[in-house]
């Protein structure tokens, strides 16, 4: 799933980004985990966020991975949950 000019804080350039999300098999039961940028996603510094340096190919683009694993609780979690967890990471500003 690819969110459209997803927006970062203030801590970030660029200030928008597409995020993608991919749902394994078995969603909602299997955990969302990790997320990707396109474009490339850094600090105001210029240096890459903790854990965020690999690329992966996803849709013919390189993807930025962000390494961010998020406990999920089946039953109670999905995408929304989910993006929002995304949001407090990004809130770390790290």
């Amino acid at each position: 799933m690819i969110i459209r000019n997803f927006e970062f804080p203030v801590n970030y350039m660029p200030q928008k980004s597409d995020l993608l999300i991919i749902l394994p098999a078995g969603y909602p039961n299997a955990p969302l985990d990790m997320f990707r940028t396109n474009p490339d996603v850094k600090l105001l510094n210029g240096s890459w966020p903790v854990a965020s340096e690999p690329h992966e190919v996803y849709l013919e683009k390189q993807w930025q991975r962000w390494s961010r694993h998020i406990d999920w609780r089946v039953g109670t979690d999905c995408l929304r949950t989910f993006i929002s967890a995304v949001k407090k990471e990004l809130s770390k500003g790290i």
